[in-house]
């Protein structure tokens, strides 16, 4: 459902949160509603339409391979596995990884697009926390509302859990900042894949502006076949 919320950072609103995932095709038009209850302007009215549209989707879902389907490859999306042999993910063909990384910095690997250079982004990170698992972290939810009160005016764009073949949990939340957070390039969506073990939280982060996740399809499906490609291995 969707609902409005304060929060001391600025005004939170909250376009579609899918808590399961076979609740959500059924849905649509009380999300809808809720949403637009309340609007201020046709400005907030327009937003808060496109958001909602963009992300009235299936909820991800962690992949058991890494084998492209017919479908991956018209994204254009390769495979890529740590040399330490700690994860995997699909990778957009043609970006570029940033060399010089120390992991003692969290950053485990990062890829960039040349072609938007600073807005569109791929990274792994590992951060410590006091969870051994990732359902300590709190529910998807939490995790999602977690990382739209980083900012003020976020919009929380929707959130899903996921289990792998080895029965590991993972949280995908996805979040857009506006251009007070995101600066040069305007409104920018950041979509992440979330798994706590054993004290230490990994997560991939993938980023676009707002505009091309909203006016371009193949974005949205790379975006999401990105997001959920991220698998915690050793």
């Amino acid at each position: 459902s969707a609902s409005r919320a304060s929060s001391g950072k600025g005004h939170l609103r909250i376009a579609c949160m899918h808590a399961q995932c076979k609740e959500q095709a059924g849905t649509g038009e009380h999300v809808l509603q809720g949403q637009l209850h309340g609007l201020q302007s046709r400005r907030d009215l327009a937003i808060s339409m496109a958001s909602f549209l963009s992300m009235v989707q299936p909820c991800m879902a962690v992949p058991r391979n890494l084998e492209l389907t017919e479908e991956e490859r018209q994204v254009a999306l390769e495979p890529y596995t740590d040399p330490d042999g700690l994860f995997r993910c699909l990778v957009p063909k043609g970006w570029r990884a940033a060399q010089g990384l120390e992991k003692s910095t969290g950053i485990l690997a990062s890829w960039y697009n040349p072609d938007q250079p600073g807005a569109e982004t791929l990274a792994i990170f590992s951060t410590p926390v006091d969870a051994k698992t990732t359902q300590e972290l709190g529910s998807a939810k939490d995790e999602a509302l977690s990382l739209a009160n980083a900012a003020p005016n976020s919009l929380l764009l929707g959130f899903s859990e996921a289990t792998d073949e080895k029965g590991q949990v993972y949280y995908i939340v996805r979040v857009e900042f506006d251009g007070t957070t995101a600066g040069m390039f305007g409104s920018a969506i950041e979509t992440r894949n979330v798994i706590a073990r054993d004290g230490i939280k990994y997560f991939l982060r993938v980023t676009t502006t707002r505009y091309r996740y909203l006016a371009y399809k193949e974005i949205v499906e790379r975006v999401d076949k990105v997001a959920a490609s991220f698998q915690l291995l050793a």
